[in-house]
């Protein structure tokens, strides 16, 4: 596989790897006691958040010059909904019936975000080499920020577990 081609992999991967982890959160969410719930959903939230920054800032961008706006409009605004139902499901988490269905609802959301990127992963087969290229540049620029940003977002979640006096365990198996 040539230089671009791998460019081109290595962004995939990143995405389609991002796409498992939070398709294997949303399930473990679903069959998790009342115990776990918390752990879950922090983990989730955490993720779903750096999955979207990296989307919206890195790898949407990059695709500007071969796919419609308004097709990238219309993702970013998928990802901030889904964000929003991760706020209502922190908030509703405690009563069961808000979130089996806000729960349901984020994971059709999800599942037919990642159907569009995938989409968008084929069609970038197709694109030129010198477009190609690009993404190699996004893959290196989203690895280093994926780190700075989990760092930043941990340190946030440290401060207000301290503040409301969440156990020394949840902070550090989210921000691990």
């Amino acid at each position: 596989m040539g230089e671009n081609a791998q460019g081109d992999a290595h962004v995939v991967d990143m995405l389609r790897a991002d796409h498992g982890q939070i398709r294997e959160l949303l399930s473990r969410l679903e069959m998790a006691d009342k115990a776990e719930q918390d752990r879950v959903l922090a983990d989730l939230f955490l993720d779903l958040r750096i999955f979207s920054v990296l989307e919206q800032q890195f790898f949407y961008p990059s695709l500007s010059p071969i796919v419609d706006e308004k097709q990238i409009l219309e993702l970013g605004k998928e990802l901030y909904f889904m964000l929003t139902l991760m706020l209502e499901l922190e908030s509703t988490y405690a009563s069961e019936e808000p979130l089996q269905t806000t729960l349901a609802q984020l994971r059709v959301c999800f599942d037919q975000h990642v159907t569009k990127d995938e989409g968008l992963f084929k069609q970038m087969e197709r694109w030129a080499v010198d477009c190609r290229s690009q993404l190699s540049i996004v893959a290196d620029k989203m690895e280093v920020y994926r780190v700075e940003l989990k760092q930043k977002l941990c340190r946030n979640f440290k401060a207000q577990c301290q503040n409301s006096f969440a156990p020394p365990a949840l902070v550090h198996r989210r921000c691990a």
